[in-house]
């Protein structure tokens, strides 16, 4: 191996030895080391009750999936918890988001007026869901029948 090799080697090496400790790490990423997932807040388009009061509505909770068009959350309850029966599964559609965020995750992904902001977020906030691949039918109805609800919420301005 001549010289030239050597040095391209240890280089290569070397890069590959840093990259390992650049970036978010196991210990300081609060959803790998709390027993709920990624935490969200949202808030929404204001809508309008029965008597044509605009309404603002806020959400926070766990983020349980992301869809392309919605994301499934648990809903906390108005003390906090996260536990059934007092907190609810619910689909939020993306089009009623005014804004969103996600105060545990490096690089600020958020949504702002129904897009995720930047375009690449939607697969970063994806990957820390709880369910990164999704939720199948028979996954809601399990979750549906731990938090004691027969169907699912959905979150409408």
């Amino acid at each position: 191996m001549t010289t030239a090799a050597r040095r391209l080697a240890s280089l290569i090496g070397m890069a590959g030895l840093l990259a390992c400790s650049v970036g978010t790490q196991v210990g300081s990423f609060h959803p790998a080391n709390e027993p709920g997932g990624a935490r969200v807040a949202l808030h929404m388009q204001p809508g309008e009750t029965a008597s044509r009061e605009l309404v603002a509505v806020t959400a926070e909770g766990e983020l349980l999936a992301v869809r392309d068009t919605a994301l499934l959350i648990v809903r906390q309850a108005p003390n906090g918890s996260l536990a059934p029966p007092a907190a609810r599964v619910v689909l939020v559609p993306l089009r009623g988001i005014r804004q969103g965020e996600f105060p545990q995750l490096h690089g600020s992904p958020r949504i702002h007026a129904g897009r995720f902001e930047p375009a690449e977020a939607l697969a970063q906030v994806r990957l820390v869901s709880r369910y990164p691949q999704g939720v199948s039918d028979e996954l809601l109805q399990a979750l549906l029948a731990v938090y004691q609800q027969t169907q699912l919420d959905v979150l409408v301005p």
